[in-house]
């Protein structure tokens, strides 16, 4: 795998034509030929089967992947084969729910980019995708243990941001383990979904921040994009915020209830 785009000798390089936010695949290697934006934003995405989706000059993109540069902020997981939806077949834990079977599966990290598949021979198989906050395989290429429903005494682990389904810090929770690096934000909760499969999206009632970081919680939804309203963050990303946000100070825990966020929170920085 290739260097991460941040560490790149010139991060704004316009080889690829591919801009930040996007998950860009080419037809050819060193991101040439052909070029198809998977998604746009960071926001999570699943591509079940790639046969619908065709590259400019009308070739489809199923089959035809030889390079791709991830500059979102999610892990993506491409594989060989067109998913059916079959739960009984699925090996891979997705936020969004959708069963997903690992054959032949290749993970590229967040501002990563991979110019020749052809090294893993990997060239030309791809069929299927699927991007999301957390990583699906482990540093050993297995898929992530699936998510058990929490015990109710689960505890959130320091240097870990937790959201809870209730107002006492207890119930379903979910544990943002993206917050523990950079960019230190989660700029859209669509697709995030509870052990139960229920969304996150309008159902966090309570938070736990074990880090040593302040962390705000969002109404809006972040673009991620500067805006007439908005600031930088340390990371480079772009906030906007709003009357509504909510601060968690470092080693702090927060309840929602009475406040206008109680059912809004759609993204959260720390």
């Amino acid at each position: 795998m290739d260097l991460p785009e941040d560490l790149d000798a010139n991060p704004e390089d316009p080889t690829g034509d591919c801009d930040k936010g996007q998950v860009c695949v080419f037809s050819g290697p060193n991101f040439s030929a052909e070029k198809y934006v998977l998604l746009e934003g960071s926001r999570p995405v699943t591509f079940t089967d790639l046969t619908v989706h065709t590259f400019p000059n009308g070739e489809l993109v199923n089959d035809r992947i030889v390079s791709i540069r991830n500059r979102s902020d999610l892990a993506c997981l491409f594989t060989a084969n067109s998913q059916d939806g079959n739960p009984a077949m699925a090996d891979v834990d997705t936020q969004s729910g959708v069963p997903w079977e690992n054959v032949g599966g290749f993970q590229l990290f967040p501002r990563t980019k991979e110019s020749d598949l052809s090294r893993f021979r990997l060239t030309n198989v791809f069929s299927s995708v699927v991007c999301q906050a957390e990583p699906l395989l482990d540093d050993s290429g297995r898929p992530v243990k699936p998510r058990q429903d929490i015990d109710p005494d689960f505890a959130c682990a320091d240097g870990k941001v937790c959201g809870y389904q209730n107002n006492e810090f207890n119930g379903q929770a979910f544990v943002f383990h993206s917050l523990a690096q950079q960019p230190f934000n989660v700029r859209d909760f669509e697709g995030l979904v509870f052990p139960s499969g229920t969304p996150l999206d309008g159902n966090l009632r309570s938070f736990v921040n074990n880090t040593d970081r302040k962390c705000v919680l969002s109404a809006l939804r972040q673009t991620g994009e500067p805006g007439p309203v908005s600031f930088r963050l340390p990371s480079g990303t772009h906030w906007t915020y709003s009357s509504f946000d909510v601060a968690i100070p470092p080693a702090s825990r927060t309840k929602l209830e009475g406040l206008p966020l109680s059912t809004k929170v759609a993204a959260i920085h720390c």
